[in-house]
């Protein structure tokens, strides 16, 4: 999706500033139609590239033409969209401090949490991002360059866009929504860094620190799995015994567990169904992942209520009960309920 999303700005910025040629037009259509089958959240780069023909009025005609040869493409996405509702959006909850920061992390490559442990050069690395790009909007302020303005828009109008529909409809204000704009904040900050007045190998080293800086926030998080459902699998089927019974919740937990067991994957989406646990088991291995929130949206609460009741019966049901858990970010809850 943010490789697409770029492509579609290059194509952009060359019917509007280049000849009028074919070439640009259809690559525009393709990478825009193709970046919204990627993520349904890339459509808000529309509203960021017309606010940039705001200032290239003459290339309306043929953005336009584009824009809606793309809508035609996008027919059956909606027809899906439509079909499926906002159902898997449950999880994401209204804006508030927490989610800010998370998203100001992810969008100064500082960070992206929870996936990602945040390291000690989190907080000064998006500190020292936000000042250049502080600096970045002054001077687009006062000099009004078309390239730096579009950069700009890109990372400013799909942010703004989904934080305002967060609080009025369904939230899909979020770090991983938000990349959607990482590409402009990298625009941004090498324009400041190679359009100053610092030598060029001062420049270019400034660069490479701040590279160098994003890779130390990122290194550590190779090796260590945020959700790691080899090691739970592993752990279930090591502690198996004969009679016991191995139940999941939502069903969508199977998935994974069936792949790394080795058994056929059959494919569930967002069945939150209480598990059927017959009577004769002798123990019960619950496996629970992504089980909803206490405090989050009215489904999500719904579906963790579900997952108490389920844990209340089989506590009813069994004397004995201990929990292991598995990964950072979804946490993966296996409860072993024994007589």
């Amino acid at each position: 999706m943010v490789a697409l999303v770029a492509g579609s700005f290059v194509a952009f910025a060359a019917i509007v500033d280049g000849p009028r040629r074919r070439g640009p037009w259809i690559a525009y259509v393709v990478l825009t139609a193709l970046s919204v089958y990627a993520s349904y959240v890339a459509i808000f780069i529309l509203p960021a590239q017309l606010l940039a023909l705001a200032w290239r009025r003459t290339a309306c005609r043929p953005v336009l033409g584009a824009m809606a040869a793309c809508v035609v493409c996008w027919i059956p996405l909606a027809v899906l969209a439509v079909s499926r509702g906002s159902s898997q959006l449950f999880w994401i909850g209204r804006p508030n401090f927490k989610l800010e920061r998370q998203v100001i992390g992810a969008l100064t490559s500082a960070g992206f949490e929870p996936n990602f442990h945040p390291t000690a050069v989190a907080t000064p690395l998006a500190i020292l991002t936000l000042a250049v790009l502080v600096f970045a909007v002054v001077r687009i302020i006062r000099r009004r360059p078309w390239g730096p303005l579009l950069a700009l828009s890109w990372l400013i109008v799909p942010v703004g866009l989904m934080l305002v529909w967060s609080f009025i409809g369904q939230p899909i204000f979020t770090p991983r929504n938000l990349l959607v704009s990482l590409p402009a904040v990298a625009v941004l900050v090498g324009w400041v860094l190679m359009s100053s007045r610092l030598p060029p190998i001062v420049a270019w080293l400034a660069v490479a620190s701040l590279i160098a800086l994003r890779a130390v926030a990122l290194v550590p998080s190779y090796g260590t799995s945020p959700e790691d459902w080899r090691a739970a699998t592993a752990f279930v089927t090591g502690a198996a015994q004969p009679g016991d019974c191995v139940a999941f919740y939502p069903l969508d937990a199977s998935m994974p567990f069936d792949y790394y067991a080795g058994r056929p994957v059959q494919p569930h989406v967002e069945q939150y169904q209480t598990p059927l646990i017959p009577s004769r088991c002798s123990r019960v291995l619950l496996v629970a992942s992504h089980e909803g929130l206490p405090s989050g949206t009215a489904t999500s609460r719904d579906h963790y209520a579900r997952y108490v009741a389920v844990r209340d019966a089989l506590a009813r049901r069994y004397s004995h009960h201990s929990t292991r858990s598995f990964g950072y970010a979804s946490v993966i809850w296996v409860e072993l309920f024994s007589r």
